[in-house]
């Protein structure tokens, strides 16, 4: 019921933000981007989120106003992904080491079989554990969220927890969300 609750408190913040942004792209290349845009900003910078967060320091940002309904009130900021096959944003809070691409429009079987493959390859000697795949009913229909965890071993000191909800309902704000969090254990 929590998740579905927060699903549902996503879902309706994430309106005003992707408010009158109509976008007929092809959904599979929606998917393609959103994947793409995940690997290159949050994967690949999971362990340097600072340097990711400076290097777009001059890229245009969401109001904070646009912001702060977006994370929910958690601080943090937000940019617009320019991609011509739809709506991206990408966001990082603030003093924590979590990165989230948000799509407006995505094929979303396609993209969790995008995000299945990444999260399984984990980068060596990482190894990746499976910790939730959740079918969820919201107001806007149906909805799915997976969680993964990439870790070394069990002694060590960090673990990257990746995690993605979509829906394929046409009146939800937004069909895809991805994050990937650098955690202490």
């Amino acid at each position: 019921m929590q998740r579905i609750l927060a699903f549902t408190i996503l879902m309706a913040t994430a309106v005003s933000c992707f408010a009158n942004q109509l976008v007929a792209a092809d959904p599979e290349k929606q998917a393609t981007a959103f994947m793409r845009i995940y690997a290159t900003f949050c994967l690949k910078h999971i362990n340097e989120i600072d340097k990711l967060r400076d290097s777009l320091a001059f890229s245009p940002r969401l109001p904070p106003e646009e912001t702060k309904k977006l994370l929910r009130g958690q601080a943090g900021e937000a940019w617009p992904v320019p991609e011509d096959s739809g709506r991206f944003i990408l966001a990082i809070l603030k003093e924590k080491n979590v990165c989230m691409v948000y799509g407006l429009k995505a094929d979303t079987a396609r993209v969790e079989k995008s995000f299945s493959t990444i999260v399984n390859a984990a980068p060596s000697p990482m190894i990746t554990k499976a910790l939730q795949d959740e079918r969820l009913n919201t107001p806007f229909g149906p909805a799915r969220s997976m969680t993964y965890e990439w870790t070394m071993s069990t002694a060590a000191a960090k673990k990257v927890i990746l995690s993605l909800t979509t829906t394929a309902s046409e009146t939800a704000p937004l069909q895809a969300l991805a994050s990937a969090a650098a955690i202490a254990k």
